[in-house]
């Protein structure tokens, strides 16, 4: 294998382990989702407790109307009894039944808000259930395509961090570090291959003694415009 040749794939990895990292850094793990799954479990948990807060109240209600309207049963028996003779008496007890009344009548309006209250609650939570278990399975499903490309993507670079070890010990040690600035400088591309007569890495078109160089000998060559080192395949070869 040509000098050139070792050097061209030293970037082809490199250029794929930096694709690699860009990949797991953007891997989308669900951190959204679960962001979204958090604070609709806190909402479905607040309407819980509030629907069952209501429900309290409701029974709270139900029964205090329960006792309003028994007490008004009694007070219309006493008076339809005829044990009430006294007009004071049946005066007092027609107003006892007056003030029941109206309590009767604001215990209904109130029952009847809870119960309106409470029902609309129900079709809420019912609903924040349904989207908690779908969101939940969606998060895990999320989090399942993570973990297996994230494994792929770590073989992957572990493979290729083997196969560059192999590669780098046969480069000179100056034109390791020549690469490896050049990489620094230039955004990662230290080894630009030659296409259409053109430095693939700054898009100059390549004089013809730069091409006889590279079709004639084994040498690194670099582009006069960039600096990168330039790569000619071998089915790429054409005269100057």
């Amino acid at each position: 294998m040509r000098l050139a040749d070792r050097l061209f794939r030293i970037q082809q990895i490199d250029s794929r382990l930096d694709e690699i990292q860009a990949e797991l850094e953007k891997l989308d793990r669900g951190d959204h989702l679960a962001a979204q799954l958090d604070a609709l479990s806190k909402a479905f948990q607040t309407h819980t407790e509030t629907l069952r807060s209501l429900r309290r109240q409701i029974r709270d209600a139900e029964l205090e109307l329960e006792d309003t309207e028994n007490k008004i049963k009694q007070f219309r028996q006493l008076l339809d009894s005829g044990r009430i003779r006294s007009g004071r008496e049946v005066e007092k007890t027609e107003k006892e039944i007056g003030e029941l009344m109206r309590r009767k009548d604001q215990l209904e309006d109130r029952l009847l808000l809870f119960l309106e209250e409470a029902e609309s609650l129900e079709k809420t939570t019912a609903e924040e259930s349904r989207s908690l278990d779908q969101m939940r399975k969606e998060l895990e499903r999320v989090m399942q395509l993570a973990r297996e490309k994230e494994h792929s993507l770590l073989e992957e670079r572990q493979d290729l961090l083997k196969e560059r070890a192999d590669h780098v010990p046969s480069l000179d040690e100056e034109v390791f570090r020549r690469y490896q600035r050049i990489r620094d400088r230039l955004g990662g591309l230290a080894v630009a291959q030659v296409v259409n007569r053109m430095c693939s890495g700054c898009r100059v078109t390549l004089t013809s003694q730069t091409l006889r160089s590279l079709q004639g000998s084994d040498d690194l060559v670099t582009c006069e415009n960039c600096g990168r080192y330039l790569y000619l395949a071998r089915s790429e070869g054409e005269e100057p």
